[in-house]
């Protein structure tokens, strides 16, 4: 008799977390919406101008660390470290603003 009980609260558990699933954001493999893959549907000049816009902004930001660097290695006191550090933080928080979102 247990055993019964055991079975029926485990099917009815099993079917509650089913019915669950299917009613959570994603829940149903069948219902979900279809996406393409992304980068199709793009004209091929479009990943020419991404990827160069992208290696610019990689570019400057190794500036930046590389002009950071320098400041640190250069730096003789805590206050001149301080100063790198702004002056890096600056530098980046004015390539963010730059970049198209």
């Amino acid at each position: 008799m247990l055993f019964q009980k055991s079975v029926v609260v485990s099917l009815a558990f099993a079917a509650c977390c089913a019915a669950f699933a299917q009613s959570a954001p994603g829940g149903d493999p069948a219902n979900a919406p279809v996406q393409k893959p992304s980068g199709q549907g793009q004209p091929k000049g479009d990943i020419a101008q991404v990827k160069q816009k992208i290696l610019a902004n990689i570019q400057a930001r190794i500036q930046i660390l590389q002009n950071a660097q320098t400041c640190v290695t250069g730096a003789a006191d805590h206050k001149a470290l301080e100063q790198c550090r702004q002056q890096e933080h600056q530098a980046m928080e004015s390539l963010r603003q730059q970049a198209p979102h």
